[in-house]
């Protein structure tokens, strides 16, 4: 009897043959931008997969909480021009949230999700005129 870890694994290789085909019969590669578009979607998919169970967490695994660390920041900055009744006294303040600040955040959690894919974008797009520059440089001094 096979245990269940073998099939997993097997399941797994065969998963990645298949892709490895998939980008073999495509023609992948950095410089195309088809290519630089699906691994934005795909980086979107997994930050919203990594982020959407614990968004109402209160201790949120380590990975989340870097992930989110950019909407802390600009939550912090925008916090600061949203109103916010004392419903304590005097001595003791106590403020509560209203549902603009669930919407609020709601806003900059979507581009804080929106940031990862945009940026490996940008990077992907950087680093193929770098590579396309560095190819040229080269085929220029072989010619020389």
């Amino acid at each position: 009897m096979v245990s269940p870890h073998v099939n997993s694994i097997v399941g797994l290789l065969s998963v990645l043959i298949q892709l490895t085909d998939f980008i073999n019969y495509m023609r992948l590669s950095i410089h195309n931008r088809v290519t630089r578009i699906l691994v934005s979607i795909l980086i979107f998919l997994i930050v919203l997969f990594l982020i959407a169970p614990h968004l109402m967490d209160v201790e949120p695994p380590l990975v989340v909480k870097i992930l989110l660390k950019p909407t802390e920041i600009i939550g912090g900055l925008v916090g600061g021009f949203l109103s916010h009744p004392n419903i304590g006294t005097e001595e003791n303040p106590l403020y509560e949230g209203t549902p603009i600040d669930l919407l609020v955040g709601l806003i900059i959690i979507f581009f804080n999700v929106l940031l990862y894919p945009i940026g490996t974008y940008l990077l992907l797009s950087l680093l193929s005129r770098i590579l396309k520059q560095k190819t040229s440089v080269e085929n220029n001094l072989n010619l020389n």
